[in-house]
């Protein structure tokens, strides 16, 4: 199973986080190129502003198949508006999986 954290803060820099990424066999894949490749609108479908895609997402050591990439706060949310965010990892054998994921803009809670 592959979650990505969905939900973000207008002018708050936030960190995308891919979990659980694994191969057919269901074992945690810590090597694979990991980018965040879109960030679009989901009603418009534009890709959002201030963010310079493809994004890399580093997997974090130590971890069962976890990447994260920072996301500007410059990023050109709107509060209350939906995004999809596609994320694509490629293994050191060449399988690909493409995923994408709904993101909430919503206000910071304290």
């Amino acid at each position: 199973m592959v979650a990505l954290v969905s939900e973000i803060h207008p002018g708050d820099t936030a960190v995308m986080r891919l979990t659980g990424l694994a191969d057919k066999d269901a074992a945690f894949v810590n090597d694979a190129t990991v980018s965040l490749t879109d960030f679009a609108d989901e009603i418009t479908g534009v890709t959002v502003t201030g963010l310079t895609l493809p994004l890399a997402m580093n997997y974090v050591t130590g971890s069962d198949g976890v990447y994260e990439a920072v996301v500007s706060h410059n990023a050109a949310v709107v509060l209350r508006r939906w995004y999809v965010a596609t994320v694509l990892a490629i293994s050191t054998d060449g399988s690909r999986g493409t995923w994408e994921e709904r993101v909430r803009c919503s206000k910071k809670r304290a």
